[in-house]
């Protein structure tokens, strides 16, 4: 079915990539005054809700477009309009049911959920977010079919408008609800309506694709030989479980995680009290008030007090009911987990930076490897699947958390390669040759561009905290100095894994992941546990489970493909010009904020602009370092959407 001009491939990835960096821009502008707004408490409900909500949504939707793209880009090729026709009839009332249940699931066990993560205020928020499981549902679908035809625009456009709205509600709902001076909890709820509004704003705009699409096709007739609706829906849950289940795995783990954690902060306030008067000691007198006034047995009484200094905290504690004390350690714990949270934010954004690599390497590599014959049908298959991921992408952003990163992301590139693999064992050796460079290449660019941004997420850490957050605690800014070093590992694996399964090797890829979630989760118990360490050690988890998981990708590599880049010719010359450029960003803030301090002072906005003039410097030394060096050559940049231009523009060989 040719109704309208079908985007090639790369046109097809390029607008996927373009509104994927957006959305993850827009998200992360849509945090940032959301967490300014919330409290470390707030923060916390905030994503123990929302890490609910990517599970429950991934379970019920995550194979659905993937499933359908391919059935529909199937009956499309061969011209069989009334199969396409049949296909969406049968998946559009069939997944609004699973939505319906799985709303249902998530609005009347809300307390149930928010109780396995040791959270139980989360519960607003979880039942704010129920329809919104809903709407992806349905939405997977239309998305689903208009990528059947390699028509990524209106998965694109649906992105768009659901990032848009889900900023603009939920920062207006959490700004009402703060001028009502209702608890963080409900503020944090408040805040997710946003999600929940803006994916229930794309279902009219898919709508209106789809039969805008339609509308240009020919007309068609029922045919007595189409498969019955059973038939359909059985191949469409065959097709969708194993993709499902396979990235379940990582969201599984991020919940375990975030659940495992929140106990460990709770048990170390509820047994060792001297931690537990420590902690309110630290707050500030304000969020120490706020916690008094929400407590019915609190002694109001010691709001006199002028000095936190001069709190009698032990004989707080111990006038505090049995409930109001659990209520007291959960907001505590909470705080805790939402400056991790923070960081998760600005440890998020280095992902986006590969995504247009992965699109084009993607198909790349299984056209390398794979025969002539039949390229056509593979590329469109590659190309499917590459934008049903970016649109799952979407709905799961915040991410939503670092583990949903790799899952997300990871997947994200994975997941469309399948349609090539089969090709890959009967490529020439020429063909081999070719995949090796263009592998060479992609590990090159993500390196390129994931280190530089680790590099300066930890070596900028404090500033970009108090610039985005007003936040200088030390505390957070070691928390987001380890992320920003998981942040690499996670790109790294991310183009890693891709390669593994485009030469065929997905079991090994796979193999890896229950490895680290093992460590990250045994690492978060004992570590979290420790009142040394506390908070600080699910970070420490995320990085060691990365770590692992990248030397596992490269020890498979190394062991199964002939072809495979040569890491450390990759990595030497990035990690240089990585480096210097560090040492500018360390030195260019530090002298700017010495010779600005007298006139601008070191105020937030004051380090807002140290911290952006640091940036352009150091950038600006990075991009001639690489371009001085030869680390990027014109064939890397090949790789990239208009690459060749860019290489051109800059006098790239």
């Amino acid at each position: 079915m040719q109704i309208t001009k079908k985007q090639d491939f790369l046109k097809g990835a390029a607008i996927l990539a373009a509104a994927s960096i957006f959305v993850k821009i827009v998200g992360a502008i849509y945090k940032i005054p959301i967490f300014n707004i919330l409290d470390d408490t707030g923060i916390g409900f905030f994503q123990v809700t929302y890490n609910v909500y990517t599970l429950i949504l991934t379970i019920a939707t995550y194979g659905i477009p993937v499933a359908l793209s391919r059935m529909v880009s199937s009956a499309s090729a061969s011209g069989d309009n009334a199969l396409v026709k049949r296909y969406f009839s049968v998946a559009l009332p069939a997944f609004t049911i699973i939505g319906v249940a799985a709303m249902a699931v998530m609005f009347f066990f809300s307390d149930f959920f928010a109780g396995l993560m040791n959270n139980p205020p989360a519960s607003y928020g979880i039942r704010v977010l129920a329809p919104a499981v809903l709407f992806v549902c349905v939405i997977s679908v239309f998305r689903g079919y208009m990528q059947g035809f390699q028509n990524m625009i209106p998965t694109a456009a649906s992105q768009i408008v659901e990032v848009v709205c889900k900023a603009a509600f939920g920062i207006v709902a959490a700004l009402w609800l703060t001028s009502m001076n209702y608890g963080p909890y409900i503020v944090s709820a408040g805040a997710l309506t946003g999600v929940t509004v803006g994916l229930g704003l794309c279902i009219p705009l898919l709508f209106w694709y789809k039969r805008k699409y339609d509308r240009a096709a020919p007309q068609i007739s029922e045919s007595s030989g189409l498969p019955s609706r059973a038939n359909i829906l059985g191949t469409l849950m065959k097709v969708s479980l194993p993709i499902t289940i396979g990235a379940s795995f990582m969201t599984i783990m991020v919940v375990i995680d975030t659940s495992i954690v929140l106990g460990r902060l709770q048990w170390i306030l509820g047994t060792m009290n001297d931690e537990l008067i420590l902690k309110l000691s630290e707050l500030p007198l304000i969020d120490f008030g706020r916690i008094i006034d929400s407590l019915q047995s609190a002694d109001l009484s010691i709001l006199s007090i002028a000095e936190p200094t001069h709190i009698d905290y032990s004989r707080f504690i111990s006038g505090l009911s049995s409930a109001d004390l659990d209520s007291l350690i959960t907001k505590l714990s909470s705080a805790d987990f939402g400056i991790y949270a923070r960081g998760l934010t600005i440890y998020n954004l280095p992902s986006a930076l590969i995504v247009p690599v992965s699109v084009s390497v993607v198909p790349a590599i299984a056209a390398a490897l794979g025969k002539l014959k039949g390229s056509k049908d593979s590329a469109a298959n590659v190309s499917t699947e590459t934008g049903t991921e970016t649109s799952t992408d979407t709905n799961a952003d915040t991410s939503t958390d670092t583990s949903k990163i790799a899952s997300k992301n990871a997947v994200y590139t994975s997941k469309a390669l399948p349609e090539a693999v089969s090709h890959a064992k009967t490529g020439s050796e020429a063909n081999r040759s070719e995949a090796g460079g263009i592998m060479q290449s992609a590990v090159k660019l993500v390196t390129l561009l994931a280190m530089p941004a680790a590099v300066g997420i930890m070596v900028l850490a404090n500033p970009i905290l108090v610039a985005l957050y007003n936040d200088s605690r030390q505390i957070t800014t070691t928390v987001l100095i380890i992320l920003g070093a998981s942040s690499f590992f996670v790109c790294f694996q991310l183009i890693n894994t891709a390669i593994l399964q485009a030469n065929g090797h997905e079991r090994l890829a796979m193999m890896a992941f229950p490895v680290g979630a093992a460590i990250k989760i045994a690492l978060g118990y004992i570590l979290v546990g420790n009142p040394a360490i506390g908070i600080i050690g699910s970070p420490i988890g995320t990085l060691a489970c990365f770590v692992t998981l990248a030397i596992l990708n490269i020890i498979f590599i190394i062991v199964k493909i002939k072809d495979r880049p040569k890491y450390i010719k990759v990595l030497l010359k990035p990690l240089l010009c990585s480096s210097l450029m560090a040492v500018c960003a360390f030195f260019s803030y530090r002298i700017l904020l010495l010779l600005g301090s007298g006139l601008l002072g070191e105020g937030r906005m004051a380090v807002t602009v140290y911290l952006a003039g640091a940036i352009l410097l150091s950038v600006a030394l990075y991009g001639v370092l690489v371009i001085v060096t030869r680390t990027v050559t014109m064939e890397d940049m090949k790789l990239v959407p208009k690459g060749e231009k860019i290489g051109k523009l800059l006098r790239i060989k």
